[in-house]
């Protein structure tokens, strides 16, 4: 955990009063002996509890029985971490974090990092100008309208396109190397900071020169979850006909984390997603950006996407702060199998407790939510595919293998998937369940999985294969 100045901490807490800090989140009322009271944002209430003291900077509910300082009250309200709580309360106050790398918080009016963070500011602006109303992204419009994504879901997320060597009309009234380079010109970004933020690269070609990494893709924006600042990008393909289907270039071009881009820890959709993740307690992991726009746009507006990486243990540190259930819904074919029972693993080692809803063979969210148009609610549709995390982990691997090979095979990949769980009724709860689904003894699964002094043989877990779609 990186650690800060305790002076520079200090002074962010002196620079904001904590009632202001508070009158986010709720209306406070004068109390008396210089406190004031309103309703507690940590908790329902209909009688305000909710107490804070400016001159000592502390806040108690006398509801819910949670007290502190400012940072306290980040932490629980936007679920943020101790270093993400820091660094947002310097950012209110306008105090520099000396010591801090730039990560995604407070940084130096002038420095580095902030000037990449404007120039990934103005191309998610660029881009999404681009996209809505230039003649050069109509290609990118006619495709996303065919998928079914309509204006006000591109504009949530902030899609947009970004355009070939002339293409754009400020690249044809400028002189500068490439479309964006040219309307960044206009704003006052220099070339430089687009090249340091992974947006524009030098060219190894003879004669040299500039290319756009992102250029003649649709461009996904990821934010950082709580001030909504661009954090990267991710570019879809698309050639010069408005297919998605060249072959000649990656699917996908993701902001290089040379430039600062942590992938480990971005997840597509969570800056839109938060508040309804906290509110339900529960976040809906999809594999694709597309996805994530499809369900936002039925009304599950808790959906969120690894995007560009397997779910990461640091991903699921996030959506632990948000609540402790996670419903993964991935692709049905091979890959999305492989990659649901990954998930599920880095979901329960993190303390979530994980779901998979299973789709219809060969579908995706997108595609499943679009053939079922006339679902009234996207979220029941998907609760009633959904299954628990042991059973979908046995069935995906044992799926086509009726023998004793497969069927050890699937215990195995079970153990693989629950041996990371720390609380001890979580445990006992999975080992009890691979037991049910498995016909296992409990004295077996247990001695395979470590957690216990049972005298029978282990079941030593061995290389579990890939599943294999029903």
């Amino acid at each position: 955990m990186r650690s800060f100045p305790r002076e520079a901490v200090d002074a962010s807490k002196r620079a904001v009063r904590l009632s202001d800090l508070a009158a986010r989140y709720t209306d406070l009322r004068p109390a008396g002996g210089g406190a004031l009271l309103g309703l507690c944002p940590l908790h329902e209430e209909r009688t305000p509890s909710f107490r804070v003291d400016d001159e000592r900077g502390q806040f108690k509910c006398f509801g819910c029985g949670k007290a502190g300082d400012h940072l306290d009250l980040l932490q629980e309200r936007e679920r943020l971490s101790f270093p993400e709580a820091v660094r947002e309360l310097a950012r209110v106050g306008g105090v520099d974090l000396p010591h801090d790398d730039g990560g995604p918080g407070v940084v130096a009016p002038d420095g580095p990092a902030e000037r990449r963070r404007r120039a990934l500011a103005f191309a998610g602006r660029f881009y999404h100008g681009q996209l809505a109303q230039s003649q050069a992204g109509a290609p990118a419009r006619v495709y996303l309208r065919r998928r079914g994504f309509a204006p006000p879901v591109l504009r949530r997320f902030g899609v947009g396109y970004a355009p070939r060597q002339g293409e754009a009309r400020a690249a044809r009234l400028a002189a500068s190397p490439t479309p964006l380079a040219a309307a960044a010109a206009l704003e006052g970004v220099a070339l430089e900071d687009l090249v340091a933020a992974g947006l524009v690269r030098e060219s190894r070609r003879a004669g040299g020169g500039y290319y756009e990494v992102f250029r003649g893709r649709i461009v996904f924006p990821v934010l950082d979850p709580v001030r909504g600042h661009v954090l990267g990008f991710a570019g879809r393909r698309l050639d010069r006909a408005g297919s998605a289907q060249d072959d000649r270039c990656p699917k996908y071009v993701n902001t290089s984390e040379e430039c600062g881009y942590d992938k480990r820890e971005a997840l597509f959709g969570l800056h839109q997603a938060r508040r309804s993740a906290f509110g339900s307690g529960q976040a809906v992991l999809v594999e694709g950006y597309a996805d994530v726009l499809a369900l936002h746009q039925a009304g599950v507006t808790s959906a969120v996407a690894a995007g560009g990486t397997a779910f990461t243990a640091e991903q699921a540190a996030a959506l632990r702060r948000l609540g402790e259930r996670v419903l993964v819904v991935y692709d049905a074919d091979a890959g999305g199998l492989a990659g649901a029972v990954d998930a599920v693993r880095t979901a329960l080692a993190a303390g979530l407790r994980a779901r998979v809803a299973t789709l219809p063979e060969g579908e995706d969210p997108a595609s499943y939510l679009a053939a079922a148009a006339e679902v009234a609610d996207a979220q029941t549709a998907l609760e009633a595919r959904a299954t628990d995390a042991v059973t979908y982990v046995y069935e995906a691997v044992r799926a086509g293998r009726e023998t004793v090979e497969g069927h050890l095979d699937a215990v195995r990949a079970v153990v693989r998937a629950i041996e990371g769980v720390v609380d001890p009724l979580t445990r006992e709860a999975y080992l009890q369940r691979t037991a049910e689904v498995s016909g296992m003894r409990p004295g077996a699964v247990e001695a395979a999985l470590g957690w216990g002094a049972a005298a029978e043989p282990a079941l030593v877990p061995a290389p579990v294969p890939a599943p294999v779609p029903a």
